[in-house]
């Protein structure tokens, strides 16, 4: 049986064609393979201890006293009158028992400069103890507070789980309204 020269060109196209089909299904296939597996990783990522993760601000904390960490909120009000929010809490939640009766000092930052220091000392008698400023009056925010010691009558706003002597100190030219609309990190230093 004789072949035709057009025979072997035949087979060489189908053969061609059977070539570029595989490398196209082997190259599907591993585009696949590759977006299971990268979902597959994505998913057991853990970020935070599976906590809350807040974007509005950033926590350092340097407390050998706490081993699990703390977390610290801001919050403000509007102020009507004003036209503007205002500083007016600050919550440091899961400070363990460890710490109780170290010195505090948490400042707040904006995104290049210190905003406010706020000391005192814990008073933390079992592990997860919230600490917390509150403003007496959110037309106020939160204000200067003089260092005094905490006897319950001195003080210009509510502090819980801060005691012995306290104090809120704005930096020049700052005040609750700033710290409200600037603050983004917040540290806290517990010795």
């Amino acid at each position: 049986m004789t072949r035709s020269p057009l025979d072997s060109a035949i087979q060489s196209q189908r053969s061609e064609k059977k070539s570029k089909r595989g490398i196209l299904y082997t190259a599907l296939l591993g585009v696949a393979g590759l977006g299971a597996a990268s979902s597959v990783f994505a998913a057991s990522i853990s970020l935070n201890s599976g906590s809350a993760i807040s974007f509005s601000q950033a926590t350092q904390t340097i407390a050998a006293c706490d081993t699990d960490g703390i977390a610290a909120s801001l919050g403000s009000a509007y102020n009507n009158s004003a036209s503007e929010f205002l500083w007016n809490d600050i919550t440091l939640t899961d400070v363990d028992s460890g710490c109780n009766d170290k010195s505090i000092d948490i400042q707040i930052w904006s995104s290049s400069a210190k905003l406010v220091t706020i000391t005192g000392t814990v008073a933390a008698s079992s592990d997860g103890t919230t600490l917390s400023v509150v403003a007496d009056d959110d037309a106020n925010g939160i204000v200067t507070q003089a260092s005094v010691t905490k006897d319950g009558s001195a003080e210009t706003d509510t502090w819980t789980a801060i005691d012995g002597t306290i104090a809120t100190t704005y930096e020049s030219s700052i005040d609750a309204g700033d710290v409200a609309t600037s603050g983004a990190r917040v540290v806290i230093e517990i010795n």
